[in-house]
């Protein structure tokens, strides 16, 4: 059984990866080690790396006869799951990185976003390694684009991306002329929606039998809410006089509010009854927020 322990940069933070084929022995076991999650972007389970995490993670797998290796990529930048040495961008480049994404930062873009513009812009800097990006003209970004659209296998979604990402460098960094950074977007498509009966959507909340689960599902068709909502949730959101939910700070950095309907309002009391929760509506395992990915 191969187990790699990978110290490894990530949104800032050093962070310890254990990736290994999938082992129910593997899974209870490092279920021992403090803050430990799932991450679907790394695909990997990961906790804060500290070198006492490194030393536990070390003698759990030693004590429980599992071989591994280790191996350090914090020198390196995390981009659609796989590693870019930093030493591949020039310095040049590196500074140019740096203040696109402090202007993200200071235009107040959300962590995720940061993350998404920085994957794609990162492969575009590589692409034109020799070449000082603030000179580049549109042909050339054009040519870029041609490149990648030939290569892979694009999504309306991912191509219009791509564009925002290196628009943001002429546009907001280099206050460019529109002429150069006016990049064709991918028309999208438009389909009808597949839209479930009244007795499918019982079927499938009747479906499941835990509570918490229940909830979510609940909470994500009567009021729209997506994942990320849902999870950062907290008791105080729930507003029973007014019989509203407010939902803070989601996408685009935006409240709003959705209407609590009487039977949700019910089973959520049954499950605060059950659960009790702290800091948020949906808690982990060990406390905190509660995983997307779960």
């Amino acid at each position: 059984m191969n187990i790699q322990l990978i110290k490894e940069s990530y949104k800032g933070q050093d962070v310890l990866l254990i990736k290994f084929p999938f082992n129910n022995g593997i899974n209870n076991l490092i279920r021992k080690l403090p803050r430990i999650r799932w991450s679907g972007a790394l695909k990997s389970w990961h906790l804060p790396y500290t070198d006492e995490i490194m030393k536990e993670a070390e003698t759990l797998f030693k004590e429980n006869n599992y071989s591994f290796t280790i191996t350090d990529n914090r020198k390196g930048v995390l981009v659609n799951n796989s590693i870019l040495k930093r030493a591949d961008l020039p310095n040049e480049s590196l500074i140019v990185l740096a203040a696109y994404t402090e202007m993200l930062k200071l235009k107040n873009y959300s962590d995720n976003t940061i993350k998404n513009y920085r994957d794609h812009f990162i492969p575009f800097l590589l692409y034109f390694n020799d070449k000082n990006p603030a000179e580049l003209t549109k042909m050339q970004i054009l040519d870029y684009l041609v490149m990648l659209r030939n290569k892979e296998n694009w999504s309306v979604t991912l191509q219009n991306q791509k564009v925002n990402a290196i628009k943001f460098f002429f546009e907001k960094l280099l206050n460019k002329k529109r002429e150069v950074y006016d990049l064709p977007r991918a028309k999208k498509e438009w389909k009808l929606p597949t839209v479930f009966s009244v007795e499918e959507i019982k079927k499938i909340l009747g479906a499941c039998d835990n509570l918490k689960h229940q909830c979510m599902l609940c909470l994500a068709y009567s009021g729209g809410l997506r994942i990320s909502e849902i999870v950062k949730l907290k008791p105080g959101d729930i507003d029973s006089a007014r019989m509203v939910i407010t939902i803070r700070q989601s996408k685009g950095r935006k409240d709003r509010q959705v209407m609590l309907s009487n039977k949700l309002l019910l089973l959520l009391r049954e499950y605060f009854i059950k659960y009790k929760p702290k800091e948020f509506l949906f808690e982990g395992q060990f406390g905190g927020m509660y995983s997307k990915r779960s």
